[in-house]
């Protein structure tokens, strides 16, 4: 995503897609990718996502688009270690 707005924009859309479903038993998440490690307004974007979006909303970390200590390369070169947080509904 290209802005901290556009991240809090897409926490809503989430947030209330998630709500609209809940009375289905169905749920609305967000698949973790690579960028969203790269930091963005020195923050983490997968941060800015989650700390602005409703509980109702599923997080899925692909642990292969995490960064990798041993590859330079890594997430988008990041040498970062993302903090992983559980939600519970």
């Amino acid at each position: 995503m290209a802005s901290v707005a556009a991240l809090i924009d897409t926490a809503k859309l989430l947030t209330e897609l998630a709500d609209k479903v809940a009375d289905e038993k169905m749920f609305v998440g967000y698949h973790a990718h690579g960028g969203d490690f790269k930091p963005l307004a020195d923050r983490i974007p997968w941060d800015i996502l989650f700390s602005n979006a409703g509980p109702g909303v599923v997080m899925q970390l692909d642990t292969g688009n995490l960064p990798q200590r041993r590859r330079r390369s890594g997430c988008h070169g990041s040498r970062s270690s993302p903090v992983v947080r559980r939600r519970f509904t």
